[in-house]
């Protein structure tokens, strides 16, 4: 089937340690609802711990499809880092490859696109 909106949210990756493997936290929605056109300028919140971030996008209507992002750092010191190419990862036969979007983001911590 198609997926016709999605949501976008930011998480954290945590090591984890021997015992408990890496984690994710959910840190922030940054949109949601929204029109699955391909592409969405996000703005990523200020005053975010420094550490290892990433971004998850879902289907509104069903949360096995899915889109992850790579993972970026977020370091005031740092240039900003550019997010290329998620694309959706589909639960058995839901969706033909041709349908998959891929999203292009390039985020500044408190930045405004």
């Amino acid at each position: 089937g198609t997926v016709p909106k999605v949501r976008i949210v930011l998480m954290r990756e945590n090591a984890g340690t021997v015992i408990f493997p890496s984690t994710k936290d959910y840190v922030a929605s940054l949109a949601g609802n929204l029109e699955n056109t391909g592409s969405h300028v996000v703005t990523v919140p200020s005053g975010l711990v420094p550490g290892s971030y990433f971004i998850e996008i879902y289907s509104t209507s069903d949360d096995r499809v899915s889109a992850k992002s790579g993972t970026f750092t977020i370091d005031k010191t740092a240039t900003p880092p550019a997010i290329n190419d998620v694309a959706v990862k589909l639960p058995p036969q839901s969706m033909p490859p041709t349908q998959r979007g891929k999203v292009k983001k390039s985020l500044v911590p408190g930045a405004s696109y």
